[in-house]
């Protein structure tokens, strides 16, 4: 099914490369606190990225990162099916020395705690969130086309979909988290995600992402 298959994530230099446009827009869900972000401008000095994260954590860290780059919009909302507020469950605990805020979710997490027991959850309450769709509508400005939308949500990818259509249609690439074991509550898997997207095709398996090409762009 997928022509290229790799251990691990796909690298900025290979994003670069599937673009291969002068001035691509890009889309990064779930940007956490701007490293690959840093990494893709490094990459392709002339794109635009526009960048959503909801935990209050990682959106301090990603300012105190990028803050200033014009290149670089942040969105600080979740993507979700619906706009308004959403649920939010918190990561936590110490991992590797550090608190870990890489799990945040607007899922609940079940096999997550099981695999990863050092990983804590708290419910914190709720964060904004938007729709793709609402977001695309709220721009003040047309786009042609979204050349990579690098979609890290942590189980939420039902809930992208369902909020995304227009945005998608748009979209050439798309990049996004699949676990081959679910780890949140209504996690989808792989087979789901291609039956949800039927005008994408799979390009790559990148450890547990799905790189996939829009067929109709």
């Amino acid at each position: 099914m997928f022509l290229l298959r790799s251990r691990r994530d796909i690298t900025a230099a290979e994003v670069a490369g599937f673009v291969a446009r002068d001035y691509p827009t890009l889309l990064e869900v779930g940007c956490h606190h701007g490293e690959d972000t840093e990494k893709l401008l490094q990459a392709m000095p002339t794109a635009t990225i526009f960048c959503f994260e909801a935990d209050p954590r990682a959106i301090a860290a990603f300012e105190g990162r990028l803050g200033g780059e014009r290149r670089a919009t942040l969105i600080p909302k979740a993507v979700a099916a619906h706009d308004g507020t959403c649920p939010w469950f918190a990561s936590g605990g110490i991992v590797r020395g550090r608190e870990w805020d890489y799990s945040s979710s607007l899922r609940r997490p079940t096999e997550h705690r099981t695999r990863f027991p050092e990983i804590q959850f708290h419910e914190a309450g709720e964060v904004p969130c938007t729709t793709l769709d609402s977001w695309l509508r709220g721009l003040g400005r047309p786009l042609e086309q979204i050349d990579f939308l690098w979609a890290d949500v942590q189980g939420a990818q039902r809930d992208l979909i369902a909020g995304g259509q227009a945005t998608l249609a748009l979209t050439r690439y798309l990049y996004i988290e699949v676990h081959r074991e679910p780890l949140y509550e209504g996690e989808i898997e792989l087979a789901e995600l291609l039956s949800l997207v039927p005008e994408f095709q799979p390009v790559g398996r990148y450890a547990e992402n799905a790189l996939l090409k829009n067929g109709r762009r």
